[in-house]
């Protein structure tokens, strides 16, 4: 969207493939060594309300990794639908949990960051799931002391959420849907402060906005499917898009006249650009990625 909030194109398209890819190209058969030479400890952060629906099949997902370097951390927000009594049976793999009310998703989210103690913090919230058994040790055998990783993201229908490519313009950067959230890996030291719970609906969005522009910070793209994203969340709903035009709006209205490349033509330009790309690569990029997984 533009900094007016209209959309240019929404990311849900019907060939989702996004953004434009480089580097790590579907025309080559890359395979990820199991080899880094860093030792990573992981943190999984699933926060739920009321969700004894959704909530299992994430635990599981998470507690059957054979990469066992992590700690658990559920935060609910004080679920009364039978929730908790379902994360209890899984209470021997959970690290903490923490059951209070709270004051909106990032605000669980931060007490969540608060509590944990690994190098790399990945968020999981309920009905999300770890895309296979063996993310966790792919990811981590792929990690060599960047700020922020990012995987692939299945959303639904062999649809796909690919990571901004590295060597993106920056004022394509700057209007956000850079990354997947449950895709991503994030240097615990970045979150020391927390989300900004001033934006209720895409704080983590902007977080990444922010990291990658203006702190520098470093950035991996893994040719990998991470997780399973669950298309249902509160950022997906329509009746919440007024307000993440707003959220982003102000945003952009705050931080965007810094950018020495800033044109929103240049900007419509580039996306026109990308979604011819995506739409005639589709078939043949949706094709390597479930044939790398």
């Amino acid at each position: 969207m533009d900094i007016n909030g209209q959309w240019i194109y929404s990311f849900f398209d019907a060939n989702l493939i996004h953004p434009v890819i480089d580097g790590m190209s579907p025309f080559y058969n890359i395979r990820f060594p199991f080899f880094s030479i860093f030792t990573v400890k992981f943190t999984v952060i699933t926060v739920c309300l009321n969700a004894s629906d959704t909530i299992e099949r994430t635990i599981r997902s998470i507690v059957c990794q054979t990469y066992k370097d992590f700690e658990f951390i559920i935060v609910d927000g004080g679920s009364t639908d039978g929730t908790s009594a379902i994360i209890n049976r899984y209470a021997q793999y959970v690290s903490r949990f923490i059951c209070e009310p709270d004051h909106g998703i990032y605000d669980a989210m931060n007490k969540g960051i608060r509590s944990s103690h690994g190098d790399y913090l990945c968020f999981m919230n309920a009905g999300d799931t770890l895309f296979s058994p063996n993310t966790l040790e792919k990811v981590a055998a792929n990690i060599n002391g960047e700020d922020i990783i990012c995987g692939i993201s299945h959303l639904a229908h062999h649809k796909y959420w690919i990571p901004v490519r590295p060597a993106a313009p920056s004022i394509r950067i700057a209007y956000g849907h850079n990354v997947n959230h449950q895709a991503t890996f994030i240097r615990r030291e970045l979150l020391k402060e927390g989300y900004d719970t001033r934006y209720a609906i895409i704080a983590d969005d902007l977080f990444f906005v922010n990291q990658l522009l203006f702190c520098k910070a470093t950035y991996k793209r893994l040719w990998q499917v991470v997780c399973n994203y669950d298309i249902n969340g509160i950022s997906s709903h329509p009746e919440y898009l007024a307000q993440i035009r707003t959220e982003r709006k102000t945003f952009l209205l705050e931080h965007l006249q810094q950018l020495p490349d800033f044109s929103a033509f240049s900007f419509r330009l580039s996306l026109l650009f990308e979604k011819i790309v995506h739409r005639l690569l589709a078939p043949y990029i949706r094709f390597c990625i479930e044939k790398q997984s």
